[in-house]
């Protein structure tokens, strides 16, 4: 408890407590200038229409995010099918090759053929 020397001197009484009254009282006095409910209702449409354009950018980036999403998607599928075709082709070569190299002489398939042919007709 402070000494009476210490004591702080007596404010007057219109001068305010703390500075925390003060503020209250100073916005008071302007919110009785402004009139606030007039403020209010004449801030209401701007307000509206910045939600409404808070939510329409919002929407908005939802629907570049799901648009990268899908290219994303549709590369990684691009990708797939063309190793999957690649891999086709690879077995094609491989079988034909193997073909190609069981068959001793090609030229006496064909001759064997012909002669097959022509006893056939005859």
């Amino acid at each position: 408890m402070p000494s009476k020397s210490q004591a702080q001197p007596e404010q007057p009484a219109d001068m305010p407590l703390n500075t925390l009254e003060a503020d209250i009282k100073t916005l008071s006095k302007i919110g009785e200038a402004a009139n606030l409910n007039d403020l209010v209702l004449g801030l209401s449409p701007a307000v509206a229409a910045a939600s409404l354009y808070v939510s329409n950018a919002n929407s908005l980036s939802i629907l570049y995010e799901n648009s990268v999403a899908t290219q994303q998607q549709q590369t990684q599928l691009g990708q797939c099918a063309l190793k999957a075709g690649i891999a086709q082709l690879h077995k094609v070569i491989e079988s034909s090759s193997d073909a190609a190299a069981a068959a001793e002489n090609p030229d006496q398939d064909l001759l064997d053929l012909l002669k097959a042919l022509k006893t056939a007709v005859q």
